[in-house]
């Protein structure tokens, strides 16, 4: 008994290590285009900002180590929003990383959009209104929490592609309207 109690111990012991280096979590909520960089969403533990208010939310980065055998962390950023994003872009380079919404309320508040720079500071925040012009705000399906403005975002170069919500033509997906940031700007412009 006490053999397979070691036995056991041992196993455990090895697992255990096999995890250390692996970021913690559950899946990670954004990735980089490349796939070497991911982003986790944590809890902070009753930290504050210089300012005195709460930081609710951290995002961690975690980089791809050359040898492929383990994530390493990257740079840590303290989420402006009460609530954790909905989905995380990041840049090949994690020079911007781009939070969407917050769970639960898509589309709803005045961080809507939050771009972070690479030093993890927050450059700019956007609420729906300031992203759709009117028409386009209007197109968007409402439910009571959430204002579904959005069916997908991806990266392209130093700029974020936001496709509206979807809709069929001709048994063909064909989205209201698209949308472009410029993170170097940090500018809106429709595309469609």
């Amino acid at each position: 008994m006490r053999k397979l109690l070691a036995i056991s111990l041992l196993l455990l012991a090895g697992v255990s290590c096999l995890r250390a280096d692996q970021p913690p979590g559950f899946e990670p909520i954004g990735y980089s285009r490349r796939g070497d960089i991911i982003a986790y969403v944590g809890k902070a533990m009753c930290e504050a900002n210089q300012d005195g208010s709460i930081i609710p939310f951290k995002i961690r980065l975690y980089r791809l180590c050359e040898d492929k055998s383990a994530f390493t962390l990257l740079r840590t950023i303290n989420h402006i929003e009460e609530y954790a994003p909905n989905m995380i872009l990041i840049t090949d380079k994690a020079e911007y990383v781009v939070t969407f919404d917050s769970a639960g309320e898509i589309g709803r508040g005045k961080h809507v959009v939050v771009v972070y720079g690479a030093d993890g500071e927050m450059l700019k925040s956007w609420s729906l209104e300031q992203i759709l012009d009117p028409a386009d705000l209007k197109k968007a399906p409402q439910s009571v929490s959430s204002t579904w403005w959005r069916s997908g975002a991806r990266v392209i170069g130093s700029s974020i592609l936001v496709n509206g919500p979807m809709k069929i033509v001709l048994n063909e997906e064909v989205g209201f309207y698209q949308y472009l940031l410029d993170l170097e700007k940090l500018e809106w412009r429709k595309v469609r």
